[in-house]
């Protein structure tokens, strides 16, 4: 599975995703990323196709996200 790079989020050593859990709620998700490629990063393990993951603007909710 490969997600924006935009989607791809990093702090204090760790990569992770948001997901959007329902209006207005977030929560973080630990992902294992692999190479990047064409504006792309494949993600290894951490989220399923199902999962609503923020594209853009996740750096403007990442401190609210549990």
């Amino acid at each position: 599975m490969t997600l924006p790079q935009s989607a791809i989020q990093r702090a204090d050593g760790s990569t992770f995703v948001l997901l959007e859990k329902g209006k207005g709620e977030y929560e973080r998700r630990s992902v294992k990323t692999g190479p990047d490629f064409d504006g792309l990063t494949e993600v290894v393990d951490g989220v399923t196709a199902q999962d609503r993951v923020v594209s853009t603007g996740g750096v403007l909710l990442k401190r609210d996200a549990r």
